[in-house]
């Protein structure tokens, strides 16, 4: 293993990995598993603004959309999402995985739906997806 030292990072590497120390020195985590593996930024034409590990987008209909990702996740099981609609009248986003309850299928995409604050789908512009999980 060797040393990483930095006026901000320290640590250590092996393989491809990064342990960093806690600022008080007591705990220590792997960088990588903390690290957003994908993300988004699109608006209700589904035209994606930026976007990481993100390959398409699926309009399923008023408010309800399919973020797919470029490299799979391990299982739909092994991530987690957050996902925000920043327009006006947008009460909540929620995300899930298409999979039909099958933690082990679709991990190769992301539901994301918008509603409103009656509960009604709504149809929300400058959206945006971040997902945190293991990858295949």
């Amino acid at each position: 293993m060797s040393e990483i030292i930095t006026d901000k990072l320290t640590g250590k590497t092996s393989a491809g990995d990064v342990d960093v120390t806690s600022e008080g020195g007591a705990v220590t985590f792997q960088l990588q598993q903390g690290l957003a593996k994908a993300w988004c930024k699109w608006n209700a034409s589904v035209v994606v603004d930026d976007s990481f590990n993100q390959s398409s987008m699926v309009d399923v209909g008023t408010g309800d959309y399919e973020v797919v990702f470029a490299n799979n996740f391990a299982a739909a099981s092994k991530f987690a999402a957050g996902a925000l609609g920043g327009h006006y009248g947008v009460a909540g986003g929620f995300t899930s995985w298409t999979g039909g309850g099958n933690n082990n299928t679709h991990a190769d995409r992301i539901k994301v739906q918008f509603v409103n604050s009656a509960g009604g789908v709504i149809d929300a512009d400058k959206n945006s997806l971040v997902v945190h999980g293991d990858l295949a």
